[in-house]
């Protein structure tokens, strides 16, 4: 049965590792629903955090073929409960008045958002929090004028503390990657 899976993929941060990573996924037809990269606390080392909607089988083989490349440290795929996972969305409203700013604000503060600009015409909220979240509160202010929309992709850590993943200490940066496939997810208290 197809489910979300998120893989996240500890990587050299040189260039051309985004199409070599991209490129696993164009080659067997697979959709991305959300990718996010970005620094880690380890020098020179890139976290990818990429969604998918598949079956587990076919998020295996995808992460075998992402271990192979060469820049790729660690790679691993978890399920919703193994994480703790947010992105960040900003929405531009137009507003043509008083009563109207206020009312965009008091649907903001119900939904835990917060008020990131504000000028005579429009303002931006800013609303970290799942997709789900996210997506009630656009659906809450369809109802205004929406000028822009725009949403970051996933990012995430795991709860599991027993899981390492590439660090500073590691002596050989050159070693193949360390491939993680957690099946069963564990229970999360």
């Amino acid at each position: 049965m197809k489910q979300i899976f998120t893989i996240t993929a500890d990587t050299e941060n040189h260039a051309g590792v985004l199409h070599r990573l991209t490129s696993v996924f164009t080659r067997r037809k697979v959709n991305i629903e959300s990718l996010c990269v970005s620094e880690t606390h380890v020098d020179g080392i890139s976290r990818f955090t990429i969604s998918v909607k598949l079956e587990e089988v076919q998020v295996q083989k995808i992460i075998a073929q992402i271990a192979r490349i060469i820049e790729v440290k660690y790679v691993a795929y978890y399920t919703d409960n193994q994480l703790l996972f947010k992105e960040l969305a900003f929405l531009k409203i137009a507003v043509s008045s008083i009563e109207e700013r206020r009312s965009v604000e008091d649907v903001a503060r119900r939904y835990n958002s917060s008020v990131a600009l504000v000028d005579d015409r429009t303002i931006v909220l800013e609303k970290i929090g799942s997709e789900a979240d996210i997506s009630s509160l656009y659906h809450l202010l369809s109802e205004y004028r929406i000028l822009e929309f725009v949403r970051s992709g996933r990012i995430a850590v795991t709860r599991l503390s027993d899981v390492t993943r590439f660090s500073e200490d590691s002596d050989d940066r050159s070693s193949k990657a360390r491939m993680v496939i957690l099946s069963t997810p564990p229970v999360v208290s």
